[in-house]
């Protein structure tokens, strides 16, 4: 028992301040870094530059720009656009708004377990977690900052729903009582599930996961006269979720025919009935293909596949962009605890916390699929972290909570304990808030590019871009891509690295043309819309039904053609400094051999630390190490100067006066055509390239000549 307090909180209050205070919290944290925000060279059009590269996609699909016009996320952003906000203000603001309500499942779940006071620090770390956090700070506008939402909310109603199954005093008279609630809430976790659904498919790794185990312990936890009820319920869970509207309705229906007729069956009848329903529901659901997608999400971000994996029928090797994404990145076991608790003892606290809490409350134990998926990190990648932090912080929360009560103590111990703990687990990402700085993903002066080409383009022109700006083109510039953070496998990931990393503007145009024009001809043989077409195309389906040989003979005549390629497309080459970061990548794929797999990229480094320059000999000096140069370009307000010397080492400086930054590459690197058609005077590129945009040395855009 409980000591009673003087002043007490009904059990409702309880649940109100903690969720007050999640919220607070949540807004809070992320409202820290606000002040550095405020910088004219983080806003652009008075608005903020986003903070992802995925944030440009949804924000140009409000534009209706791109391939995710129709999307969930897309759809709710237009809405809330609708109202009279500035479409990058809602970007911005995103996270502030969608993420507080992660606080309204968890903390509705602690007062449905009568331990109210948990939700406060369960609801801190699923909002504000670092796993969590550092996806989804301000300028942020991902899918994550709504992802974990219906999850959470499916989960919770599963662990609400196999506790009431349990706990209740069912009477014989299910129908009128316990069991039509259980149902109830049965429904709503479908739901929740079927929203997760449509925001995110990919949510089924946790949702089916945490549907099979409510079964697995409603069968054990249940009496067994009531298991009737557990196995509608999935049902009319699992329908509702997956199966479409058609499998929804028919849930509902099933399950509201089986609840009033199933007196007049046999048990054994009504068990072949829900075995029939089952499979008739898994058919509308097709399971087969959500486990297949599930499967093939998991080789693909273990980082199994290989180049050779995504190979054409007669052999031909496309690059794998899987090990440069950096959410894909694997997360190092040392930093498995910080990004999951916020500290290694958070984190063990929290494991220890989820297997207490889930051995006296076993219902708990859905909110496994989340603890496991974030352990998962280091193989699947950084970005599933976020979903351990729900699980830690279901532990400590809830196990915290359940320890106190189990040990009789009084309300205000308990809040005292919780308000601890939550200051425990909030410091680390307080720390990080504290220590991290706004980074867009593009800088102003490239955004305003974008915008230049908005005004300077016709409406179905093509932009070629690295992959990495493709939504921001589309946002700021209201044009196609080729390639974005969508189209970045090796279909279009090898056309555009190609172009980057092509040694002649000849090959260049050349190749721009070829691989502009196929995307759009294998886009309109599906759709009559130019900028459809454009968005939906393979750049590469005609060269996939060569073979090796074909396709390397076709590429090698293509590029010393002397005609040029027939194109009706407008292309706009955009070449920028922020390339120079990625070169090497660039460089990597731009080198592939579609025959071995193989690259031999070109070689770049960024120098850091104290820099000397011997003029007179050529020879750049860092930490007292020489290194004889062929040439330095020295970039600067007035322009660029070019110096060069005999030699013959075959390495190139390339000096950012305004940036302070000393790139370092070899010949191969330097020769290529974001290197030199970023530094060079633009007239050495007329015959296949007419300069557009001019803001050298951050970003130039050029017209293909047709």
């Amino acid at each position: 028992m409980t000591n009673p307090d003087r002043f007490s909180f009904s059990l409702a209050t309880e649940c109100w301040l903690a969720l007050g205070l999640v919220i607070f919290t949540a807004v809070a944290v992320r409202l820290a870094e606000l002040p550095l925000w405020q910088n004219e060279a983080f806003i652009l059009d008075g608005g903020y530059l986003m903070a992802t590269h995925d944030a440009y996609t949804w924000l140009a699909g409000v534009k209706m720009i791109g391939r995710h016009v129709h999307d969930a996320i897309t759809v709710l952003l237009r809405g809330i656009v609708s109202l009279g906000f500035p479409v990058a203000a809602v970007g911005f603001w995103a996270p502030v708004v969608f993420v507080p309500l992660l606080a309204v499942p968890v903390c509705l779940l602690a007062r449905f377990l009568r331990l109210p006071d948990g939700g406060l620090v369960f609801g801190i770390l699923v909002t504000s977690g670092i796993g969590f956090l550092v996806r989804t700070r301000l300028g942020f506008c991902d899918t994550d900052v709504i992802n974990l939402l219906f999850p959470v909310s499916m989960v919770c109603c599963l662990a609400a729903w196999i506790e009431m199954l349990k706990n209740k005093s069912l009477s014989r008279d299910m129908a009128g009582g316990a069991g039509l609630q259980s149902l109830a809430l049965a429904l709503v976790a479908g739901i929740c599930g079927k929203m997760a659904l449509y925001f995110y498919p990919g949510s089924s790794s946790v949702l089916l996961p945490a549907l099979g185990l409510s079964g697995l312990l409603g069968f054990f936890l249940i009496r067994r006269e009531f298991r009737f009820f557990l196995w509608v319920g999935l049902l009319l869970t699992f329908g509702t979720a997956f199966a479409g509207w058609f499998g929804f309705l028919f849930s509902v229906l099933t399950a509201a025919a089986l609840v009033v007729f199933r007196a007049k069956f046999s048990s054994v009848f009504l068990m072949l009935i829900l075995i029939a329903i089952a499979g008739f529901l898994a058919y509308l659901g097709n399971v087969d293909s959500i486990f297949q997608s599930l499967l093939q999400r998991l080789y693909m971000y273990a980082k199994v596949a290989t180049p050779e994996m995504v190979n054409n029928a007669t052999g031909m090797k496309l690059p794998d962009i899987a090990q440069s994404v950096r959410e894909a990145q694997n997360l190092d076991w040392g930093l498995l605890g910080p990004r999951l608790g916020g500290n290694w003892f958070v984190f063990v606290l929290g494991i220890l916390g989820f297997g207490f809490v889930s051995w006296r409350r076993p219902a708990l134990l859905v909110f496994l699929p989340f603890l496991v998926l974030g352990l998962a990190s280091v193989k699947l990648g950084n970005r599933f972290a976020m979903y351990g932090t729900v699980g830690i912080g279901m532990g400590l929360g809830l196990g915290l909570s359940e320890f106190m009560s189990m040990l009789g103590q009084s309300q205000g111990r308990r809040w005292i304990a919780q308000l601890v703990l939550a200051c425990v687990v909030l410091w680390p990402s307080a720390v990080f808030m504290q220590e991290v700085r706004p980074v867009p993903v593009l800088p102003k002066i490239y955004a305003e590019t974008f915008l230049e080409l908005r005004e300077k383009t016709e409406p179905e022109a093509l932009l070629w871009q690295w992959w990495d700006y493709g939504y921001a083109g589309q946002y700021y510039a209201e044009r196609a891509t080729f390639g974005d953070g969508g189209r970045q496998s090796g279909k279009w990931l090898y056309p555009l690295a190609q172009v980057h990393s092509a040694t002649s503007p000849r090959q260049a145009s050349q190749l721009i043309r070829y691989f502009g024009q196929a995307m759009l001809e294998d886009g309109l043989a599906r759709t009559t819309d130019l900028r459809t077409a454009l968005f939906s195309g393979n750049p590469v389906s005609d060269i996939q039904k060569k073979d090796v040989a074909e396709a390397q003979e076709f590429l090698s005549d293509l590029v010393l053609d002397d005609t040029n390629w027939p194109t009706s497309l407008s292309n706009y080459f955009i070449v920028s400094w922020e390339n120079l970061r990625l070169a090497s990548w660039i460089s990597y794929y731009g080198n592939w051999d579609i025959a071995s797999g193989t690259s031999a990229p070109g070689k770049i480094q960024q120098v850091r630390g104290e820099v000397r320059m011997d003029s007179a000999a050529g020879t750049l000096v860092v930490g007292g190490k020489p290194t004889l140069l062929d040439s330095m370009d020295v970039v600067e307000k007035s322009g660029t100067r070019h110096f060069e010397w005999p030699n013959g080492t075959g390495m190139h400086v390339v000096v950012n006066q305004m940036s302070r930054q000393v790139f370092l590459m070899d010949a191969k690197m330097y020769r290529s055509m974001m290197v030199q058609m970023l530094l060079r005077p633009a007239l050495d590129f007329a015959e296949e390239f007419t300069l557009v945009v001019d803001n050298s040395p951050w970003a130039r855009a050029y017209k293909v000549t047709n």
